[in-house]
């Protein structure tokens, strides 16, 4: 199998989503210092939207025509059934997008390093209760509790208050992650702005590419 093969798996693997978190931040890792990895990554995208585009376009179409033969007219009428019919696409294709948002999340999850950080003595600072609550949200996405996780990072973010191993930026990328899982893009989109407006952050990369998969 040669090199490039090897990198076309793992591209489809990590747009999937079926890398687990340390293959995935590997991969992420490799992809910020290879231009052309990003490029491939980029192109796998636009293909796979196109198709989904498509595919969408396509079901509708067939829907047009059938009904369209059924009353010699084209024109939708509702009857019971088909709103019924129409409910559940709408349905379906609402679980798609929710599915969509949550593997988009889920890509961007890495674990926050839970490391004491050293003051300008040298001593190490304690761990705050405010710290507490951040993992203690970070725990909830992991159990796919993203509400609970947005209830206690939410808070954090609108009362801040002394934390020596989070910071606010950890703080708005993982509130942006959490509203994604939950299918709030609006909302993630609106703190991706925040975090992209500090070029020097922790988050600003990651919030960039993010916040493109999700306007595109």
């Amino acid at each position: 199998m040669s090199e490039k093969e090897f990198s076309d798996i793992e591209i489809d693997r990590y747009l999937e989503g079926s890398m687990d978190n340390v293959e995935r931040a590997s991969f992420e890792n490799r992809a910020d210092n290879d231009v052309e990895l990003r490029h491939e990554i980029s192109l796998q995208r636009s293909i796979i939207k196109a198709v989904r585009r498509e595919q969408l376009e396509n079901i509708v179409q067939r829907e047009e025509t059938r009904i369209g033969k059924q009353n010699n007219v084209r024109k939708l009428v509702f009857t019971i059934g088909s709103l019924a019919m129409a409910a559940s696409l709408i349905g379906f294709f609402y679980a798609g997008y929710l599915n969509n948002c949550a593997s988009l999340a889920d890509r961007y999850y890495v674990a926050y390093a839970n490391a004491p950080i050293p003051s300008r003595g040298g001593e190490t600072l304690p761990q705050t209760k405010s710290d507490s609550a951040f993992f203690d949200a970070l725990k909830q996405i992991e159990r796919g509790n993203s509400r609970g996780a947005i209830r206690q990072l939410k808070n954090l973010q609108d009362n801040p208050k002394e934390m020596n191993i989070a910071t606010d930026y950890a703080v708005k990328w993982y509130l942006t992650l959490a509203y994604l899982k939950s299918g709030k893009k609006q909302k993630a989109k609106e703190l991706l702005h925040l975090i992209i407006k500090e070029p020097s952050g922790e988050f600003y990369t990651k919030a960039k590419d993010l916040l493109k998969e999700i306007e595109d």
